[in-house]
């Protein structure tokens, strides 16, 4: 049921000794294992991205403006 689990097995189903035990057969399984590794890489870049830029950034000197107390 987990990720970890498909990723382990489904490679197996491109072998005749586990795709010939299966409902469908033969299935090329590697390729499914790139492509969900490939989406789950270009999601964990996005959150640090976003998390990147979450932090507040110091203001520079030269833009801040301070007035005189009254």
């Amino acid at each position: 049921d987990k990720w970890t689990d498909v990723k382990k097995y489904l490679p197996r189903l491109s072998q005749k000794k586990w795709y010939q035990k299966t409902r469908h057969g033969y299935a090329r399984g590697n390729e499914p294992v790139r492509y969900v590794e490939n989406i789950r890489s270009y999601y964990d870049i996005l959150v640090w991205i976003t998390e990147r830029d979450k932090v507040p950034r110091p203001k520079s000197p030269a833009l801040t403006i301070t007035t005189p107390a009254l």
